[in-house]
């Protein structure tokens, strides 16, 4: 359990497996959500991965709303920061299969359309556009999320 959230700690060798089963019946397109993703989906070809990003004081706000505790929304944000999730997904799908996105004061109504247009190649997709390191280094305020 974590003790922050009060929410069992994922199983990854049992989740791939169950993943891996599901997906390999399949005949149709399946939608993988979370940041276990990269972790979980094996050796199974992925078209393209969508990695959701959000400026680290915004995210801190959402995951208060959310119940996490302090130190578990700074962790987050943190990673958010780094771009943890962003890396997982390139090293493991290729940065051609991955799109990056910036959610921060967007309505899911409107990332949804941006994620749309991308996989319908209305929108070209990319990654490195989000740079929270620089942005958070730039005001001084690195302590604040790296305690």
């Amino acid at each position: 359990m974590d003790p922050e959230r009060g929410t069992a700690i994922a199983d990854i060798d049992r989740l791939t497996a169950s993943l891996s089963a599901v997906l390999e019946d399949s005949l149709q397109d399946i939608i993988v959500e979370g940041h276990l993703a990269p972790y979980v989906l094996d050796d199974l070809p992925v078209e393209l991965t969508y990695v959701l990003r959000c400026d680290p004081d915004e995210l801190v706000l959402r995951l208060r709303k959310k119940g996490f505790a302090e130190s578990k929304a700074l962790e987050n944000a943190a990673s958010e920061i780094l771009g943890i999730c962003l890396w997982d997904a390139i090293e493991r799908f290729g940065r051609k299969h991955v799109a990056e996105i910036d959610t921060t004061s967007r309505s899911p109504e409107h990332v949804v359309e941006e994620m749309t247009d991308i996989l319908s190649g209305r929108l070209e997709h990319a990654v490195g556009g989000v740079d929270w390191l620089s942005a958070v280094s730039e005001q001084g305020r690195l302590s604040y999320f790296f305690r």
